[in-house]
């Protein structure tokens, strides 16, 4: 793993007290897994040879492929309830809603070979709807049934290969996203036009294949490591380099972002990735994830599915050796906007210095709050001029780093 120098005075001492994966696949009847999704409890798989569930947390799957026209899944998402599937299949997109009745969402695609189906409420309603394509590029619509209309502006060779989309929409940023065999793309218009941003990807990066937004930030996994950007793909960081990802997931149920392909990383700060072991993980790299209220489930190559208690992902946090200088230090509201309160305690007198940076090392600002005596103190700080998305607090006593806080802005 790279971590740039000034995260290094961040890392965590970290201990994974962990037991071994246990493979669940009772009634599965295909075990080449390519997605996985989760609605509460109910846990979906897509296979190359139909869609499958479980209402038991995997211990047993029943068949609910139905009559969809190919059983060859590629992706599968999730609508507001609990029967509403979208899969994306190699001979087109199809939606259910009682997991029976498969009705074909294709009309208008010229290559129906599909790699995801996904809702991205845009502002521009023609193009609420969009398919991702294994050479065709990408597709738009007013609806989920179509009829679709090719939006390729910008793309060209391997980034006609779609394989995922994300986005994001508040009052302050609004973009889509796409992962390609030819690196990442964005569309700031409501998908009419597409800029690629590939700037810190290059060779095995440039095979993307899984995103996540979350405000500003957004998250790719490729099969040459695991980046992040805060700028609308203007520039990325290399979290994890030099290893072959195929899936990634941010669950707000977990509190965590989660990372596999050859392997699996975890972090609940955006900062710190932490190896998950992989012992009981049979059938391949990973290629699927996903997380109910009480485990994460993974899908391989050819092994199927396994699952792992959230209560076996643990961290045991020690606190930076100079930590008695500072009694505690935290942040509220967190979440926050328009403001939040810090608030630290020193043990004796010192000089204190607050260094605030964004998820790419960049030192966005200082406050120096000068000499302070023992006891507890605060200071007010305004979301103004930050984007939404993670920030660390560094909380500095002569010239050493002594307690961080991760904080996050929500706009």
């Amino acid at each position: 793993m790279r971590t740039p120098a000034w995260m290094s005075l961040l890392l965590i001492n970290t201990a994974l007290a962990q037991s071994a994966w246990e493979e669940v696949n009772n009634g599965l009847g295909d075990t080449s897994v390519r997605s996985l999704f989760a609605y509460v409890d109910t846990v979906m798989v897509g296979t190359a040879g139909g869609i499958f569930r479980s209402g038991d947390g995997g211990a047993s799957w029943v068949d609910i492929s139905g009559d969809i026209g190919s059983t060859s899944i590629n992706d599968i998402r999730g609508g507001g309830a609990p029967r509403v599937i979208w899969a994306a299949t190699d001979d087109g997109a199809y939606l259910t809603v009682d997991h029976a009745i498969y009705a074909d969402a294709s009309i208008g695609v010229a290559n129906r070979n599909t790699n995801y189906y996904w809702f991205g409420d845009t502002d521009t309603p023609e193009t609420d709807w969009a398919l991702g394509t294994d050479g065709g590029g990408v597709y738009v619509a007013a609806n989920e049934l179509g009829p679709w209309t090719a939006r390729n502006t910008g793309i060209s060779g391997a980034g006609l290969q779609v394989n995922d989309m994300s986005g994001y929409d508040d009052d302050e940023t609004s973009f889509t996203v796409i992962a390609t065999e030819g690196g990442v793309y964005f569309s700031t218009d409501g998908i009419n036009t597409w800029t690629e941003k590939n700037n810190g990807l290059t060779g095995d990066a440039l095979s993307a294949k899984r995103l996540a937004a979350f405000g500003s930030l957004v998250m790719a996994a490729t099969h040459g490591g695991f980046y992040m950007s805060s700028d609308l793909g203007d520039s990325w960081l290399p979290v994890i380099e030099s290893e072959l990802f195929n899936t990634l997931t941010f669950s707000l149920t977990a509190g965590m972002v989660l990372v596999f392909g050859e392997s699996g990383y975890y972090s609940v700060d955006f900062v710190n990735f932490i190896p998950i072991g992989m012992s009981g993980v049979s059938g391949g790299n990973v290629t699927a994830v996903t997380v109910t209220t009480t485990h994460i489930f993974i899908g391989t190559e050819s092994g199927g599915v396994f699952r792992l208690g959230l209560g076996e992902v643990g961290i045991d946090d020690k606190t930076p050796a100079n930590h008695s200088r500072v009694q505690q230090v935290h942040n509220y509201p967190n979440p926050f906007n328009p403001s939040t309160t810090i608030r630290y305690s020193l043990d004796r007198p010192a000089h204190v210095v607050l260094n605030i940076y964004d998820v790419q090392g960049r030192k966005i600002r200082t406050l120096n709050e000068g000499y302070q005596v023992a006891g507890d103190h605060s200071r007010r700080l305004h979301a103004a001029g930050l984007s939404s998305g993670v920030y660390l607090l560094q909380l500095v006593l002569e010239d050493h780093l002594a307690a961080s806080q991760r904080m996050l802005v929500v706009k």
